[in-house]
């Protein structure tokens, strides 16, 4: 700083010379330059710069109205957000999100759209895409999005991890392992990968692999309810009931709204002859889920049982 003073002096000095001696043409020729690399190193003061900065205040005013669960005022502020600029690319994902917090997925998808016109290298807009679709059901347009997403990161963990979703829902139990053993393969500690992957091998009759994953997965995160359900039925399908209910009953202590471990406390306790205790856990099941029609059916039967036990 002192050298530039001492600079600046000189320059101030020399100003005022060439002025005494009345070069007015240099003299605007310096002021036009000087007024020019103002402009320059001042160009973040810009209109457009203020403009931008007042986007991103409407976006981030908005994602404290989404984190508050205020989807309806989040929606507005990411609107204020792109109307002041349209190329926000954070304003568009958000408000998608907003969206489809709001079930509201057709506006969603076109705003994803929108932001991924605007950077189509975005793998995270790809993800989000199939995350919709997926959850439409529409599965051969998911599964396009998570390889586009793979395409360009193939360590997308929760692609990898998605993908074997959707083709255990399809009943492609091979290709469903392939992709959780690659989620897993990026994330050794992803105990939900583990607890699906666990389900895949029951399902292709290798009962010991499958509670082999449960338990990792547990091992992992203790207080994963679905591992510890399904930790339930391995022990249930080996007739180890004791073994069966102490991990229903963990789910529940996690989780007690969990529809699974109260159906299958009440086959458990069925099994052993235990009907009351059974229709009451396949009536706690049906309050959380009464699309389970296999519950209904085994609540039926054991209610008329019970009618027809002679009482004591």
């Amino acid at each position: 700083v002192p050298c530039l003073m001492i600079m600046a002096a000189y320059s101030l000095w020399s100003l005022k010379q060439m002025l005494i001696r009345g070069g007015m043409k240099s003299l605007g020729i310096i002021f036009a330059i000087l007024i020019i690399l103002f402009i320059l190193v001042n160009r973040n003061f810009s209109y457009f710069s203020f403009l931008n900065s007042r986007s991103v205040a409407f976006s981030n005013l908005g994602s404290v109205y989404f984190n508050e669960g205020q989807y309806q005022n989040a929606e507005k502020e990411f609107l204020k957000a792109i109307e002041v600029n349209p190329k926000n690319i954070n304003a568009h994902r958000n408000l998608a999100t907003a969206y489809s917090r709001m079930n509201l997925y057709d506006k969603a998808l076109q705003e994803y759209q929108k932001a991924l016109s605007l950077d189509k290298a975005n793998y995270e807009i790809h993800f989000s895409i199939g995350n919709i679709y997926q959850n439409q059901g529409q599965y051969d347009l998911a599964i396009q999005e998570y390889e586009e997403t793979l395409a360009l990161n193939p360590k997308h963990e929760g692609a990898y991890q998605n993908l074997g979703n959707i083709y255990y829902h399809l009943g492609q139990m091979e290709k469903a392992k392939e992709y959780f053993e690659k989620a897993i393969a990026i994330n050794m500690e992803n105990d939900t990968a583990y607890n699906n992957l666990g389900s895949v091998y029951f399902h292709l009759g290798q009962v010991d692999k499958a509670m082999s994953c449960y338990q990792k997965a547990i091992a992992l995160n203790a207080r994963n309810a679905n591992a510890h359900s399904n930790l339930g039925n391995m022990y249930f399908y080996k007739g180890q009931l004791e073994n069966a209910i102490a991990q229903y009953k963990m789910a529940l202590s996690i989780d007690p709204r969990h529809p699974d471990a109260h159906g299958n406390l009440g086959n458990v306790y069925s099994r052993q002859g235990r009907i009351q205790e059974a229709t009451g856990e396949w009536e706690k099941a049906l309050a959380i889920n009464p699309a389970n029609k296999a519950v209904y059916d085994n609540l039926l039967k054991a209610k008329q049982k019970l009618k027809t036990t002679p009482s004591q």
